[in-house]
């Protein structure tokens, strides 16, 4: 797995990303190239049950690359705290929610 780094060639530590994706409403890569899943935030709540995998491709993924799933419904205004590395790329799966994604 590649470990991120900044520009001046340090391994990034920062807690909550340094990226973020707004407005997450379906199946999303993103980051195709390695990195971390820093959070999650719920602005409207789930109708499914909404995950994160570690791939980088909107299909094709399966239960080996599950970093993450939550219940069948997740309420609107849930954070969830991931900070988890993803040797491949990120997806996210929000489960007919809006997602704000943080990552680096």
């Amino acid at each position: 797995m590649q470990t991120p780094y900044n520009a001046q060639s340090s391994v990034l530590t920062t807690s909550g990303g340094q990226n973020s994706k707004l407005n997450v409403t379906t199946t999303t890569v993103v980051k195709a190239l390695p990195g971390r899943i820093c959070r999650l935030v719920f602005n409207a709540a789930s109708t499914s049950a909404p995950a994160v995998y570690d791939y980088t491709a909107t299909t094709g993924f399966a239960a080996s690359n599950l970093v993450w799933a939550g219940g069948t419904t997740t309420a609107a205004q849930t954070v969830v705290d991931l900070e988890f590395p993803c040797s491949k790329g990120i997806v996210v799966v929000p489960g007919g929610a809006t997602v704000a994604v943080s990552y680096i």
